[in-house]
């Protein structure tokens, strides 16, 4: 049985330390762009509060020459919680409203960088659970929300395509089945969306909010495919999968660091004091890494799940 105590705590790596090529390596994955974006769209009226709702702050942004930052931010939340809280299919039953959640850190490891190893970490704006619920240890996550400071948009790229990386990984280790894994990097004027398939090949589309239908139409499909997913998702116990998160001689008391992986989540505000100082990370020459995570700057979120029921 998997021991916790036989493997010395990791170091902690920020995601936000990684570039696009830094995360392609760590999680071998592969762009293409060989990839129909226009197949990944559904239809979408958005409801006439939330519509009047956007021209307001819309009309407040205008007059104020996208300085109005404040207004700006408040559009995602408005296209999520109208999507996010409306039916994927009233033709179908059985499919079930999806919420997403917010306040939750995510780790995975062990994570090669710079031919060292650590315990990638982050906390992504927004995550959408088909299981149902946040599980700790089960990666059943389908789209990752990453958000940026205005002009930064593309700076969060990264950090979207890791979170799923982390998803992509860990369900191969675990030998379930690949789903598609879709991120987003926004600073809530320009859309950058990123598909991960089941073979480690990703993609990118770029949307500007003036096409705000089409950016719509994709937080539709994506909640569509979460719902789907949720309906066919086993019930049965994953007992045997977690018994095999490290595959190693018990007997000898040791485990090689190369034969396993593991991702988790918790409250991005609960992380333990002495898991911190646990973890200090020794990473020379880069002066941008923290040593532990800054939660005293997340925000505090009482609901697990926002936007939905």
């Amino acid at each position: 049985m998997y021991s916790a105590r036989k493997i010395s705590p990791l170091p902690l790596l920020p995601v936000e330390i990684l570039d696009l090529s830094d995360v392609e390596s760590v999680f071998h994955l592969i762009q293409t762009d060989n990839v129909d974006w226009a197949a990944f769209r559904a239809p979408f009226d958005l409801p006439d509060d939330c519509a009047s709702v956007l021209q307001l702050i819309d009309t407040s942004v205008s007059t104020s020459d996208g300085k109005h930052e404040v207004a700006m931010r408040l559009r995602l939340g408005v296209l999520i919680a109208a999507v996010f809280s409306t039916s994927p299919d009233k033709r179908n039953p059985d499919l079930s409203r999806i919420p997403v959640s917010s306040g939750y850190r995510f780790f995975f490891e062990p994570t090669i960088y710079k031919e060292e190893f650590y315990r990638l970490h982050g906390v992504p704006l927004f995550s959408l659970w088909y299981s149902g619920h946040v599980e700790t240890d089960n990666p059943a996550v389908n789209f990752i929300i990453v958000e940026t400071p205005k002009g930064e948009s593309s700076d969060g790229i990264p950090q979207a395509l890791a979170y799923a990386g982390m998803i992509h990984r860990q369900r191969h280790f675990e030998s379930r089945v690949q789903n598609i894994i879709y991120g987003l990097s926004t600073d809530h004027d320009q859309f950058h969306f990123v598909r991960l398939d089941g073979q480690g090949k990703w993609s990118q589309l770029d949307i500007n909010y003036e096409n705000r239908q089409q950016i719509i139409e994709i937080l539709a499909y994506i909640h569509g495919q979460a719902a789907l997913l949720f309906a066919s998702e086993e019930r049965c116990s994953q007992s045997q999968t977690n018994l095999n998160l490290v595959r190693g001689d018990e007997d000898s008391g040791s485990v090689s660091i190369t034969t396993w992986s593991r991702f988790r989540v918790e409250k991005s505000w609960e992380m333990n004091e002495s898991e911190e100082d646990d973890n200090e990370s020794d990473i020379d020459d880069e002066s941008d890494i923290d040593d532990e995570p800054d939660i005293d700057n997340e925000p505090d979120i009482d609901n697990d799940f926002i936007f939905g029921n």
